[in-house]
């Protein structure tokens, strides 16, 4: 089956929300100039019959948001004046998922067919990650496959090439040289927030980022290099920017890891409060 160049690029990134709902996230960007397409309407029909459909209409940023009344198989349309109506192939929710789209309109007629990426996780700590991700937030975003396509041993290591953060070398007590996380500043370098999992911890020489967290335990990254733009609940006075780490699910293969993951995690937190009250 072919469709008009109108593309879904992404169809998944499921997680739970509140206990019972169904509800689809996305974003509609031009193809091509990948714009966003503000006052597109957006309808989520499903294949069942009886089902009520679900509408929305993208905001000035082309980013849509609509719950659904049950689980199933479901279509997405989208219009848009100007725009090459997009159809797409049906997906499943399931119950209690969210499933974050999105999806290119072409202007030109020009037969193609859609790409469909799918992801999915049960993790509810990476809900905002993704939302965020997809709507396009003011931050820069590392998502398990930037980790593996870079080859780095330390997860400092993985923040060398964002604009706007400095590793800074300071020396750990018998121990090496350690990393620390800054930001470029108008009057130098300045420490930014830094949350692992949505807990607050403090870096220094002694209890790095490093030493809490390798990147084969990171699931995504998401860095704001000033309070404008970055995610309300995580902002902290003072502070110059703001690092989130989200770490990776656990199933039945990677529990040890995990177990070993939070009691270097653990460590890391009392070494730093025992410097703090030294």
């Amino acid at each position: 089956m072919r469709f008009p160049r109108s593309t879904l690029l992404a169809a998944g990134l499921a997680w739970p929300c509140v206990a019972g709902a169904q509800v689809v996230v996305g974003t509609v960007r031009e193809e091509g100039s990948r714009a966003p397409i503000p006052d597109a309407e957006v309808v989520l029909s499903a294949r069942i019959a009886g089902g009520a459909p679900a509408r929305a209409v993208t905001d000035s940023a082309g980013a849509f948001r609509a719950g659904l009344s049950g689980t199933g198989s479901y279509t997405v349309r989208v219009t848009r004046i100007g725009y090459v109506t997009f159809v797409s192939e049906p997906f499943a929710v399931a119950g209690g998922e969210t499933v974050a789209l999105e999806i290119r309109l072409g202007r030109n007629a020009i037969p193609l067919d859609p790409l469909i990426v799918t992801a999915r996780t049960t993790d509810s700590r990476l809900a905002g990650f993704h939302e965020r991700r997809h709507a396009r937030f003011f931050g820069r975003y590392l998502t398990r496959e930037d980790i593996d396509s870079r080859p780095a041993t330390r997860t400092t290591d993985l923040l060398q090439s964002v604009p706007g953060v400095t590793l800074q070398r300071v020396r750990a007590r018998g121990r090496g040289d350690r990393s620390l996380i800054m930001m470029r500043g108008p009057a130098g370098n300045c420490e930014p927030a830094i949350y692992i999992d949505g807990l607050r911890v403090q870096q220094s020489a002694d209890a790095s980022i490093d030493d809490a967290l390798n990147p084969d335990m990171i699931e995504g990254v998401e860095v704001y290099t000033s309070s404008a733009g970055a995610p309300s609940q995580f902002v902290q006075p003072g502070a110059c920017g703001l690092v989130l780490f989200w770490t990776r699910q656990g199933d039945a293969t990677s529990g040890p890891r995990l177990n070993l993951k939070r009691a270097v995690i653990g460590a890391a937190f009392v070494a730093a409060i025992l410097l703090l009250f030294r």
